[in-house]
């Protein structure tokens, strides 16, 4: 029999389903999935910056994961959420974004011989540690600093806009 200590611990997983592939998360770094009424689209900024949800009194920023790789903006479908991430980073003021995903997440198990190692691809440089397959899903588990840092940049840079008595105005999500 073996030690306790010794045992493997199973650990589990967040499957996010995007356009056309999957967004790979530890277990605590979602926080809660929202709908998109919630969302204020900002007419600044890169088109991977959809705007600012409110949630629990604090307002965050929402990105499109696929918009940030350089691929096209996900179209919007009656399955589509809003779900907060906590990236454990210091670059934003809580270390909170949200995303914007294709359905609801899945929580898995995260078998080491059930995961397969997949090559990167191009589009994977600014937002993923790596490329993935569990089971039959391809996913990209996510560089939430790197992510976290260029979103901080960017708000920064809405919010200074904002401020000056630019035309940034948020509007609702249509």
């Amino acid at each position: 029999m073996a030690d306790a200590d010794t045992r493997p611990r199973e650990l589990f997983g967040h499957l996010l389903p995007l356009q056309g592939v999957s967004l790979l998360l530890p277990k605590p770094a979602v926080l809660e999935v929202l709908g998109l009424d919630s969302v204020a689209l900002d007419t600044e900024g890169p088109n991977w910056l959809l705007g600012f949800a409110e949630w629990q009194g604090r307002r965050l920023p929402a990105i499109s994961i696929e918009a940030l790789a350089g691929e096209s903006l996900p179209t919007r479908s009656r399955r589509s959420r809003l779900v907060v991430i906590n990236s454990l980073g210091t670059h934003l003021e809580n270390g909170l974004f949200a995303v914007v995903i294709q359905g609801y997440p899945h929580l898995t198990g995260l078998n080491p011989a059930a995961l397969q190692r997949r090559p990167d691809l191009p589009q994977d440089a600014d937002v993923a540690l790596s490329r993935v397959r569990l089971a039959n899903t391809e996913a990209i588990i996510p560089d939430l600093e790197a992510i976290e840092a260029r979103l901080a940049e960017v708000v920064a840079t809405v919010e200074q806009a904002a401020e000056a008595g630019g035309d940034w105005e948020p509007r609702p999500i249509s």
